[in-house]
């Protein structure tokens, strides 16, 4: 009878433990501590090589066009105005590395690049067009070492264009520009107006080659031969 009434009270310690730390698993998952280590992005990573920065890939004297072709007719940088910039004008600026022969003036110019003024347009600007405001698990977030745009936050009314130019902590997107797009002018100020998003983009100029080898050990240029049809 004594060994039965052990093993009884036994089982309710058990019983009481086992309790006791699920509701301490709970609290703590729904209540996690900060971590003190801050981890870096990818972004910061990849940031730190020379061939990432936008020096690197920035306008430079045409190459020979006869073996590199433009991306598209139109394509550049996209640059986040700052807040006192843009006032309630809804425009990104946009740094223009391949222009239609018409415009080639504008090569190595930074115009204004915003949408057209149409219903269609309008509907879906007004739709996706928000207030940003990192909430706490954003920022818990960050420093895990996730990639936020950390330039739009407490910004009000980001509209798609503004989203895309300020979605890494520099201006180092890069896109073309889909036909058809309307240029005017006004004293000399250009603007571009578009009625379809920007198309994210690695380089300027394309072409086929033959990579013989690279130039010296360590460097990260490569010896080509083109292709010559």
């Amino acid at each position: 009878m004594g060994s039965l009434q052990v093993v009884k009270q036994r089982h309710k310690i058990l019983i009481i433990l086992f309790i006791a730390s699920s509701i301490f698993g709970y609290i703590y998952y729904q209540n996690p501590r900060k971590s003190s280590v801050y981890l870096p992005s990818n972004y910061q990573i990849y940031s730190k090589f020379p061939l990432d920065h936008t020096t690197y890939s920035s306008v430079k004297p045409e190459l020979n066009n006869l073996n590199y072709q433009p991306v598209e007719l139109w394509n550049g940088r996209l640059i986040l105005p700052t807040l006192s910039q843009v006032g309630k004008n809804k425009f990104v600026f946009f740094e223009v590395e391949n222009a239609p022969q018409k415009y080639l003036n504008l090569v190595g110019q930074t115009v204004k690049l915003e949408w057209v003024n149409s219903q269609n347009i309008k509907g879906y600007f007004n739709t996706v067009t928000r207030d940003v405001e990192f909430t706490k698990a954003t920022v818990d977030s960050q420093n895990a070492g996730n990639l936020h745009p950390e330039r739009l936050n407490r910004r009000h009314q980001v509209n798609p264009l503004q989203s895309l130019a300020g979605a890494r902590p520099n201006d180092d997107v890069f896109v073309k520009l889909e036909e058809p797009i309307n240029v005017s002018e006004n004293g000399k100020t250009y603007t571009l107006k578009i009625d379809r998003e920007p198309i994210q983009v690695t380089g300027k100029q394309y072409a086929l080659v033959t990579i013989l080898r690279q130039n010296k050990l360590g460097q990260d240029k490569f010896l080509v031969r083109h292709f010559e049809p």
